[in-house]
């Protein structure tokens, strides 16, 4: 069936073993849609994926490209090299997060995909976030993880303009949860780190004063932004590309000091919160706000409840770590 609301859809999701592919395949499995799991290595659904489709993507190869989009109604490209990754081979990061994408586009475009959604970052903007950034904003970063999603973004936008398929770019924010399984390489960020931190260690540590600001969004609203966007109607847009994050800012040591409190609510056990002495006449407070106008007058935008969230993380970890 073609998507539309209250249909079963056939939805191809890349990288759907890591931190995002792995939650969206089993919100959309749960919605009992259809699911086909991309991954470059073979290995095994996570358990809470069951049902889902399993392939090993050889993203090398045109053809077997197509034979995977042949089929799908909508193609959630998740996979990609992170930031880590980028700077350690460049080159890599831009043929996979650059070509590799306007590869999947352009074979999903051709094999009658309706709806392609690439998964970019709010990093694209600029190394330092701080001001109001907009959709509009000038993206002028250029570190390889950054430079390499928006030759991405570029791809989709191309295919956008010169196939009927809607492509849609969603440049998210700090979007944090618990994995679908502990294997998932999602303990860089910040959240995720500081819950792990705090049940294996019993402290934080902050490396900076922490005065940095964030906007950080729970998976389960970005998952319900996502499920809101399966409706929309990407070709009335000329730049389908949307910023999706809470529209709220945070520092980071407001972060951790509220990880501070669910960990002591959850657990009945005080923890230590050690923040690094770089003195704050040398890091200078910049605002941040990442705006999230676009989605709200779309009709999409959901409200982020933190402590829910910070709270799914900390029972993962007391449960896979402790």
């Amino acid at each position: 069936m073609r998507h539309g609301k209250g249909k079963i859809m056939n939805i191809l999701i890349t990288g759907g073993t890591g931190f995002l592919g792995g939650r969206i395949a089993k919100h959309f499995l749960d919605q009992k849609h259809t699911i086909t799991i991309a991954s470059r290595t073979d290995a095994p659904a996570p358990e809470c994926c069951n049902g889902a489709r399993m392939v090993v993507a050889d993203w090398a190869d045109m053809k077997k490209i197509g034979a995977l989009c042949n089929g799908q109604d909508i193609v959630i490209h998740a996979a990609g090299m992170n930031a880590q990754e980028c700077i350690a081979n460049p080159a890599s990061a831009l043929q996979f997060n650059g070509v590799v994408t306007a590869q999947i586009a352009k074979a999903a475009a051709d094999n009658g995909v309706k709806k392609f959604f690439f998964l970019s970052t709010a990093h694209v903007y600029s190394a330092a976030l701080i001001g109001d950034i907009s959709e509009e904003t000038c993206t002028k970063n250029n570190h390889p993880y950054a430079f390499s999603k928006r030759a991405g973004e570029h791809a989709v936008l191309f295919a956008q303009h010169q196939n009927a398929m809607e492509g849609i770019v969603l440049r998210l924010s700090n979007i944090f949860g618990a994995p679908v399984n502990a294997n998932v390489n999602v303990w860089t960020l910040l959240v995720n780190d500081l819950c792990r931190q705090a049940v294996t260690s019993g402290k934080m540590t902050l490396h900076t004063a922490g005065i940095q600001y964030r906007d950080f969004l729970p998976m389960d609203s970005f998952l319900q932004i996502l499920s809101g966007m399966m409706h929309l109607n990407g070709k009335s847009y000329t730049e389908p590309v949307f910023n999706v994050g809470s529209g709220q800012s945070l520092t980071i040591l407001e972060m951790a000091q509220l990880i501070q409190i669910r960990f002591e609510t959850l657990f009945q056990k005080k923890i230590m919160l050690d923040v690094s002495k770089v003195a704050y006449q040398d890091s200078p407070v910049m605002s941040f706000n990442f705006m999230v106008n676009k989605i709200k007058e779309a009709g999409i935008f959901s409200s982020s409840e933190l402590d829910p969230a910070i709270d799914e993380v900390l029972h993962f970890c007391k449960k896979k770590f402790s």
